[in-house]
C-alpha cells in the first residue's frame, strides 16, 4: 500500500495525523475512533 500525505495537510513538518499521534489526542482509542469517524463520514458522502 502506498502512503499519500499531500503538503496540503502540514504545518511546521508535521501533518494532521502526525499531530494527532504524537499528542494533540492523546489517548490512542481516541485517534483510532477519529480515524474511523472520518472513515465513515467520507464513505457516506458517495
Amino acid at each position: 500500500m502506498i502512503l499519500v500525505k499531500p503538503n496540503d495537510y502540514a504545518s511546521n513538518g508535521e501533518d494532521l495525523f502526525d499531530r494527532f499521534e504524537n499528542g494533540v489526542i492523546r489517548n490512542p482509542d481516541q485517534v483510532r475512533g477519529s480515524y474511523k469517524g472520518n472513515m465513515i463520514r467520507y464513505l457516506s458522502h458517495y
